[in-house]
């Protein structure tokens, strides 16, 4: 009974090292902000944690959709409105409900950015491995506590990572996917093997189609098709400038965002089967009904759940 009663002290004592809040201060209203320490894979390093309620209310909470971005700057002003990327996942969240949780990519992340973990050295791919194990697990119980704390739901979390954040984003849902229900990762650099585990999450990832980001997305893409995943890939060209969207492809991108939220919110399958279910062949940018999209291969075929999924994905062609 003691050693039982010393190995608990000893594990709270740990956790406690781990997990350190901090107070904050000068937030926009309603914003909530807490900082822990993390100390996986060897080294310590800062994850701080923003929370918005909708307007409702904590009562009010019908869910939670996360975001995580590239470094840790003025994410408390990206959950006010005035964000670029994040704008319309604000009124989304207003709009069912949900409260918002926003984190930075660490800067000690554990990876490559440039680099994905199909072209690393099976030692190398290992060690990685291990490092990010850690870190995953270390994240997932400290938004758990978090989660706790601020009495939001602990799993079936939405997920939105875009760039550095997109790597670290779909890197934690693949090793700790019971946190999540749906993920959508935009503009990540490099990608991870998919894990067998995370397959039955709902998956969007979305690129540039005229960067090599959009490369290691399709690799990404084929790899997770073979585990059966359920997910789309959606390649943008930039054609205003060699960095960015025109406002007509930011539309549909966002469009589309919102309509596989949407969808993950309301479904438990991913029904592939329905009248209303459509294919997608991301070589060659058309969609079909699924019951006409059999010659498609399979390793470039995208299975679209709903009319208005496959509508925001591209044009639709009733006659093939």
């Amino acid at each position: 009974m003691k050693a039982a009663l010393l190995l608990g002290f000893l594990v709270s004592l740990s956790f406690a090292n781990l997990v350190r809040a901090e107070e904050s201060e000068n937030l926009p209203e309603g914003i909530i902000k807490e900082s822990f320490n993390l100390r996986s894979a060897g080294h310590s390093s800062a994850l701080n944690l923003y929370l918005k309620y909708p307007s409702g209310g904590k009562d009010a909470v019908q869910g939670v959709i996360a975001i995580c971005k590239y470094g840790d700057r003025e994410i408390e002003f990206d959950l006010t409105g005035g964000s670029q990327h994040f704008g319309y996942l604000l009124e989304f969240a207003e709009q069912k409900q949900l409260a918002m949780v926003a984190f930075g990519q660490p800067s000690r992340k554990g990876w490559n950015r440039t680099v994905s973990s199909d072209q690393l050295s099976s030692r190398e791919a290992a060690q990685q491995d291990r490092k990010l194990d850690s870190l995953a697990r270390e994240w997932s119980r400290t938004v758990g506590q978090f989660a706790r704390k601020h009495e939001i739901p602990e799993k079936g979390w939405l997920m939105y990572g875009l760039c550095g954040g997109a790597q670290y984003a779909h890197r934690i849902a693949l090793r700790e996917p019971e946190r999540f229900k749906a993920v959508h990762v935009h503009y990540g650099g490099s990608y991870d093997i998919p894990t067998e585990k995370a397959k039955n999450l709902f998956w969007l990832v979305t690129s540039r189609a005229d960067e090599p980001a959009y490369i290691a997305a399709q690799r990404f893409y084929r790899q997770a098709r073979a585990l059966d995943y359920n997910m789309i890939l959606k390649g943008y060209t930039s054609r205003n400038a060699p960095r960015d969207f025109s406002e007509e492809d930011e539309s549909n991108l966002k469009n589309l965002s919102m309509r596989f939220f949407d969808y993950a919110l309301r479904s438990n399958e991913w029904d592939r089967t329905s009248e209303e279910a459509y294919t997608a062949d991301y070589v060659n940018g058309i969609v079909v009904p699924a019951a006409s999209g059999g010659w498609i291969p399979r390793e470039q075929a995208i299975d679209l759940p709903t009319r208005e999924i496959a509508a925001a994905w591209g044009k639709i062609s009733e006659s093939n």
